[in-house]
């Protein structure tokens, strides 16, 4: 897949039934672009916000079901606390 990918990018679309098997189909899609020297080999790691589909509304007010270097993003804001939503 990831082969073919790299021959007709402009005319292929990849779908994937999950995030799994997606982070795995686009790292081999990148391995090929990268030995094709279509993508740089230097990596460029960048934070991804992530859904806490897991957390309820009382978990999100709870101190304790975060981690450090987690972000929170608001998407309402909170006159309470002074963010603005983003």
């Amino acid at each position: 897949m990831a082969k073919v990918y790299a021959e007709h990018a402009r005319q292929t679309l990849v779908v994937s039934p999950d995030n799994k098997s997606r982070q795995e189909i686009n790292r081999l899609i990148h391995t090929e672009l990268q030995s094709r020297g279509k993508v740089e080999k230097q990596e460029h790691p960048l934070p991804v916000l992530l859904p806490r589909q897991d957390m309820t509304g009382a978990d999100r007010k709870w101190a304790a079901q975060y981690e450090v270097e987690d972000w929170v993003r608001y998407t309402r804001g909170s006159q309470a606390l002074g963010v603005k939503a983003g």
